[in-house]
């Protein structure tokens, strides 16, 4: 039943069996931490640590979070808490766009596939895999496993860097709607100081603190995403910093552009996002 178990580290190859392993830690609530592929990759710097939801530009982890949503009756652990605490389900990978393809067969595997391949049903044909990228993808785990076990967690960037003229662009609208409340004339207490962030404060927003995605739908920066204030009574700080996309975006403007006019419907959301920026103030002043 799992229980005696502090953590799973997961490194299955075959994606049925990691599915299964997976569904059956998320559902006896055991922390699981899954390697993802290794094959192609090349690039240390790509490798991440993060919730399954976060895991992009690598084929095995699409195909198990595609089955993993099918087997779970909450498939809502994929996505990760959301309020910073450590997810359930993490996972390690690489955002690095895979530089290799299948390894083409011999002559003699041509002629007789059944004589090669030591587990019955696994593919013959194989991605070619450099030494150090598994070496590099078991450390992180191992340090991110020891690390929670002895109460010394950190806090690991989930997601890939987003581009300097895309986190520029970002901030030259957030400074432009910014410039636009302190204008509008709407009802109720509104703070209209100075834009509190910079540049620099951009890719912290997107990469650490949403990591790329919609705080309140959870999309990824595929989507047009906006910055935005939550709480137009506070300044725009880092912990007061919303990322949205264009759907979430129109209807916070139409509920008036801050937290305190979303409805009964949007409490779970908005109880999550209000959670996320408490850790975040935590962190900030080391309580």
């Amino acid at each position: 039943d799992g229980s005696g178990f502090d953590y799973v580290v997961d490194c299955i190859d075959d994606t049925p069996t990691k599915v299964a392993l997976m569904a059956h830690c998320v559902e006896a609530n055991i922390r699981i931490l899954s390697c993802m592929g290794a094959g192609g990759k090349a690039d240390p710097t790509r490798v991440h640590i993060g919730d399954f939801a976060s895991a992009s530009r690598d084929p095995l982890a699409a195909k198990a979070r595609h089955m993993l949503r099918k087997r779970l009756a909450d498939p809502s652990v994929i996505d990760g808490p959301g309020d910073g605490s450590p997810p359930l389900l993490e996972v390690v990978y690489s955002s690095e766009k895979t530089a290799a393809r299948l390894a083409d067969l011999t002559q003699e595997q041509k002629d007789a596939p059944h004589d090669f391949g030591a587990v019955g049903g696994m593919r013959l044909r194989v991605l070619p895999v450099l030494g150090t990228m598994p070496a590099i993808m078991g450390m992180a785990m191992a340090s991110r496993v020891v690390t929670e076990l002895g109460g010394k967690g950190f806090s690991p960037v989930p997601a890939e860097r987003v581009g300097k003229s895309v986190r520029h662009k970002l901030y030259q609208r957030f400074v432009t709607r910014e410039r636009r409340l302190g204008q509008g004339a709407e009802a109720g207490p509104r703070w209209t100081g100075p834009v509190g962030i910079d540049d620099g404060d951009v890719e912290y927003i997107l990469s650490e603190l949403w990591r790329n995605r919609c705080a309140m739908t959870g999309d990824r920066l595929g989507t047009v995403l906006t910055l935005a204030r939550w709480d137009l009574s506070r300044p725009s700080s880092p912990s007061n910093i919303v990322l949205l996309g264009a759907k979430a975006l129109a209807k916070f403007d139409k509920c008036g552009g801050s937290r305190e006019f979303l409805g009964e419907e949007d409490a779970a959301v908005c109880a999550k996002i209000d959670r996320r920026f408490a850790s975040v103030r935590e962190s900030i002043n080391g309580v």
